[in-house]
């Protein structure tokens, strides 16, 4: 049995036009997954899909043998945390730390325990000095920030990320990718992460990508994102790195499997250092 188990899964916002369309993929327990795809291919409908945000129209999803239904929904939301690509939508409390506390207050944290949780996850992504304030009066980057500490400090068995970080800055995004890929490890957490960074997507251990509702390609890292011309159809670009490789193979130098940005660097340094 896999932990997640998505079947013929199918979903419709009008009732006629089918935007998820027949799809089915697992993903195991302690994983980290990727799902792919241009805007409108149904990359976020996937996700409030996933947490029984949005009724399935057909098809099923079960979390470790549980199955995503109205009887069993609030046991599922327990194992399930979404950051959403919005953190406006997210926000409750009046305060950063009222936030953070919100999702442990419905766990029945200890008072007494609390807050040094909200704490740790505050200071995990950089918002400690912020407690005290309204998440309103936030910048965007921030406001992401503090709608993923709250998320994390709940602990939740599977974390989905729908686009998560597309509001953050280039050292933001770099932080929280670490943190969450720290927890991943760390933790065994299972991680989906709905998102267009190609980069982002070549450190998963499956990636997925979607088209039209419709499942276009699946596997891993290596098996997808070398596949420039499949990529490049379905309107995504390969990693840099693959994209130098692909240059550099042209002109004779090889590049060993699977193709990363350090490995593109050594494969440089040995052949100047030839030169």
């Amino acid at each position: 049995m896999h932990f997640l188990e998505v079947s013929h899964l199918t979903f419709s916002y009008n009732g006629q036009e089918n935007v998820i369309k027949d799809v089915s993929f697992f993903v195991e327990k302690g994983s980290y997954t990727t799902i792919i795809g241009h805007n409108g291919s149904g990359k976020s409908t996937i996700a409030k899909l996933l947490a029984g945000l949005l009724e399935i129209k057909s098809g099923s999803i079960t979390y470790d043998g549980i199955p995503l239904d109205q009887e069993h929904l609030n046991q599922i939301r327990d194992m399930v945390g979404i950051v959403f690509q919005n953190p406006d939508n997210q926000f409750i409390g009046s305060t950063v730390a009222d936030d953070i506390a919100f999702g442990l207050e419905n766990q029945q944290v200890p008072t007494e325990k609390m807050q040094a949780v909200l704490e740790r996850f505050a200071r995990e992504v950089n918002m400690l000095d912020f407690l005290d304030k309204e998440p309103g009066k936030l910048s965007g980057g921030q406001k992401q920030r503090v709608a993923i500490a709250g998320v994390l400090a709940m602990s939740p068995e599977i974390l989905i990320l729908d686009e998560a970080t597309s509001m953050l800055d280039p050292k933001g995004k770099k932080e929280i990718n670490q943190l969450v890929g720290s927890l991943h490890k760390e933790k065994k957490m299972t991680v989906i992460a709905i998102t267009h960074d190609i980069e982002e997507a070549a450190k998963s251990d499956e990636v997925i990508v979607l088209n039209q509702g419709e499942i276009a390609m699946m596997g891993s890292p290596k098996e997808i994102l070398t596949q420039s011309s499949k990529l490049q159809k379905l309107s995504l670009e390969a990693p840099f790195a693959v994209h130098c490789a692909e240059i550099m193979q042209q002109s004779g130098h090889r590049i060993g499997a699977p193709v990363t940005m350090e490995g593109l660097v050594e494969a440089l340094c040995q052949l100047r250092a030839k030169g």
